[in-house]
């Protein structure tokens, strides 16, 4: 009877401490995945590191990084409706008269320049571009705690559109270009109600939903499949990050409202973000489409491993709906 007695109250006690051992363990999913990353985390979790292919694009863009910095471009800030401050690195166009200008969308623990320098000569030289740089919040330069995996993101993307078109001039054309995160960013801000001067966007390996992404990482990468830890992520997003990772970040879900025009770009061999989601976005996009499939190529790889394919659908692509013969100003 006694030990009876004991075991019930040994498993009364277990019952209450489980609710708050799930609760603060999902306070530290949302910690490590939602918070700003520490100058020490990698760039993407994995082992993919690693990789020769891998070591060598992350040389180039160290490079490209340099010669960014060394150009001296144009630290612009905005503060966001919720007055976060934001950061951007802006070079004009060559030509001072172009009127396009393309708004780069980094990924997840990355920045403007980490993920784009190694682009900008081919927008701003061959094709004629002013080129914008934002940090996402929580990323870089700019202010904020908390990454929303898309949401809070594609409003600061449209803000800083916005700033822009009234700089430029309201007969500017805009292109959104986006990897990783950046790229689910650009797909939400095609369903936001965009500004007519944006013109189509590009995404580059995104995934379909906030929520379902991190799920896949726990899976793969650190080997969790506990789906009420992810609930209560969910909820610890919900209350301190004021994101739904699930409703609000779902690129997927929201895709039926797209109005901008959109060129999807997948690696075949992205293991991160699945090709399967770069599919399933397309399939979803109600908007005119198009796509390129790398072979080969993993995670945010594609520009690395066929950069003659990606610079020719790009520019394919952008010629379909910018103007490339700029007025000539006095």
């Amino acid at each position: 009877m006694e030990n009876t007695r004991i075991f019930g109250v040994v498993l009364a006690v277990l019952l209450l401490l489980l609710p708050v051992a799930l609760s603060a363990a999902g306070y530290g999913g949302f910690v490590y995945a939602l918070h700003r990353p520490k100058q020490h985390r990698p760039a993407k979790p994995g082992k993919q590191g690693a990789d020769p292919i891998r070591l060598a694009r992350d040389a180039a863009r160290s490079a490209a990084k340099k010669r960014f910095t060394a150009l001296a471009p144009e630290d612009c800030m905005l503060q966001s409706a919720d007055n976060t401050n934001l950061r951007a690195w802006f070079f004009p166009a060559v030509n001072p008269h172009s009127r396009r200008l393309v708004v780069f969308a980094h990924g997840y623990h990355n920045d403007g320049p980490g993920e784009f320098a190694d682009q900008l000569a081919f927008y701003r030289s061959d094709m004629g571009f002013h080129c914008l740089f934002p940090d996402h919040r929580a990323h870089g330069r700019s202010g904020g705690k908390t990454i929303g995996f898309g949401a809070p993101e594609a409003r600061d993307l449209l803000a800083w559109a916005q700033n822009f078109i009234t700089r430029l001039g309201s007969d500017v054309e805009i292109v959104l270009h986006g990897i990783s995160m950046g790229a689910a960013t650009v797909l939400l801000c095609s369903t936001m109600h965009p500004p007519p001067q944006i013109k189509c966007v590009i995404a580059d390996c995104g995934y379909t939903n906030a929520l379902a992404q991190i799920r896949h990482t726990m899976r793969t990468e650190l080997r969790l499949r506990f789906a009420p830890l992810l609930w209560v992520m969910e909820l610890w997003a919900r209350l301190l990050g004021k994101v739904s990772l699930r409703h609000a970040s779902d690129p997927l879900g929201k895709m039926p409202n797209a109005t901008l025009p959109a060129l999807f770009i997948h690696g075949e061999e992205d293991s991160f973000v699945p090709f399967e989601m770069g599919k399933h976005l397309f399939a979803a996009c109600p908007a005119e489409k198009d796509c390129l499939w790398i072979p080969g190529a993993a995670h945010a790889m594609c520009y690395s491993m066929d950069t003659p394919a990606y610079q020719n659908a790009v520019e394919r692509w952008c010629k379909r709906y910018i103007q490339f013969e700029d007025p000539v100003r006095r």
